[in-house]
């Protein structure tokens, strides 16, 4: 988010996220009515051969095994940044072959096992995205060390939008695209938290997919899975539209620091310190 913020503004980055999230919500609602009409092993890959074409159901499921597979190194990567928060001292081939071998341990175990320490690890992010919207809630309201009540001040100043590319109209839309790019990847990748937890009552796993991925091996799917679906878009309203709005509120887009940071000018570019 803190790239695309420079771009679109906060309203950019808020607006951005507010239609990928209505993007997000309509997949949500067909899928909820697919997967309980028929709740099969893969349904998101199988439906697209079976409803529409077989080559549309070959390309889906190679999208979503290259999304997966990309997504690993990605998730290492971002393992290896955040602990260079604290130290550069680990090497990175240690934090690598260590993040490796938990993803095996995992993935090994029993679904039992795998599911409750996926739940409990995502647990942290709740916390986190709590403890980001107290911290921006208090601190507008004059709970920071210099009392200021800074409140929608960056909206006013340096504004709500940026004039991405091109002067006017376009550029504040250009920017918000810019930002819809950057909300594509944010709902795809960062997902949201209660991601698994698959048990005989209701599916605590994150996007529509992944609840669609289960359907089959949920006990009474057609009584459980529309309530894990309506669960779905309340999260995608708090979590990821609620970071957006926060961001916004917290930083101008054009701190100083931040744009240092992005173009590589202060020390702590491409480390924990960059966030």
């Amino acid at each position: 988010m803190g790239s695309a913020l420079p771009k679109g503004g906060p309203a950019g980055l808020f607006i951005a996220f507010l239609i990928w999230g209505l993007v997000m919500w309509a997949v949500n609602e067909c899928f909820a009515e697919m997967v309980t009409y028929l709740p099969i092993p893969s349904p998101f890959v199988r439906f697209g051969s079976e409803w529409v074409d077989g080559a549309l159901g070959f390309a889906m499921a190679w999208n979503f095994f290259l999304n997966m597979a990309f997504l690993v190194p990605f998730e290492i990567v971002a393992v290896n940044i955040m602990i260079t928060f604290w130290t550069d001292k680990v090497p990175v081939e240690a934090i690598i072959v260590a993040t490796i071998a938990l993803y095996v341990v995992l993935n090994v175990a029993t679904v039992r096992y795998f599911g409750i320490s996926e739940f409990y690890l995502s647990i942290s992010k709740v916390f986190l995205m709590i403890g980001l919207f107290f911290f921006t809630f208090i601190t507008m309201l004059g709970g920071n060390p210099l009392h200021d009540r800074y409140g929608f001040r960056y909206w006013d100043n340096p504004g709500a939008f940026v004039e991405h590319l091109a002067p006017g109209g376009t550029g504040r839309f250009l920017g918000i695209v810019s930002c819809v790019y950057q909300a594509s990847f944010s709902y795809v990748t960062q997902k949201p938290p209660l991601y698994p937890m698959v048990t005989s009552d209701i599916p605590r796993i994150c996007g529509p997919e992944y609840i669609s991925m289960v359907a089959a091996e949920t006990e009474n799917p057609r009584k459980v899975l529309p309530p894990a679906y309506r669960s779905f878009v309340w999260r995608i309203l708090v979590f990821f539209v609620g970071s957006a709005l926060c961001m916004g509120i917290v930083v101008p887009y054009n701190d100083p620091t931040l744009l240092g940071i992005l173009e590589g000018n202060i020390s702590g570019s491409g480390t924990g310190a960059a966030s």
